[in-house]
């Protein structure tokens, strides 16, 4: 928990070195007046963004499911895509096993002078 404190009060510290660090850029350190102006400019350059019905409705109803999953102790893993490159390379390596163990069953079972 200690470093988790520690690690806000650095991610803090950070931000607001960065923030002076652009009032000097922008030529507003001194008139603290000015950081309203820029955030009315920022705010008026930045449309404001509304996420559709049908995408909040989606949403409610993923997190309700997974809620419920989550509650009932049921855990959803998407399959990883590694795991068919593996299933594929065992496959080969058993088939290429195969493969050699009939030729040499083949291969021990010929007579010696037939070649």
């Amino acid at each position: 928990m200690v470093t988790l404190h520690h690690g806000l009060i650095r991610m803090g510290d950070w931000f607001w070195s960065a923030v002076e660090r652009l009032q000097v850029l922008l030529g507003v350190a001194e008139d603290p007046y000015a950081i309203d102006a820029l955030e009315g400019q920022v705010q008026g350059a930045l449309a404001s963004v509304e996420p559709s019905p049908d995408f909040r409705d989606s949403l409610r109803q993923n997190l309700e499911l997974a809620a419920t999953h989550r509650s009932s102790g049921i855990a959803i893993e998407y399959p990883r895509p590694y795991r068919g490159g593996i299933a594929l390379g065992i496959s080969a390596g058993v088939a290429a096993a195969v493969i050699a163990a009939v030729a040499l069953i083949v291969h021990a079972r010929r007579p010696a002078g037939a070649e």
